[in-house]
């Protein structure tokens, strides 16, 4: 997996799997102090991973303060060579 440094952060490529449907995507940035992964929801809805009335709705905090989110489970997520499947 190559990763690139860009204004000192490390970004990666990434390909993103939804029912059959993949999308791939060259500036994913890695946050080492993330608990969880976000993707943006312009990304998530062109997956077809819109919100739904009965999806958890999370808060997140970061350095830019906090913000609502929902959560979703992905048929794959592939790093380079690494695939990972049903990610949520």
């Amino acid at each position: 997996m190559k990763i690139d440094l860009k204004y000192g952060l490390p970004f990666i490529s990434v390909i993103l799997t939804h029912q059959g449907k993949s999308l791939s995507y060259d500036n994913f940035l890695i946050d080492t102090g993330s608990a969880s992964t976000i993707i943006a929801a312009e990304i998530a809805i062109e997956l077809g991973l819109g919100p739904e009335p009965l999806d958890v709705i999370r808060k997140i905090h970061g350095v830019g303060g906090a913000e609502y989110v929902y959560e979703k489970k992905i048929d794959r997520i592939q790093l380079g060579t690494k695939k990972l499947t049903k990610f949520k």
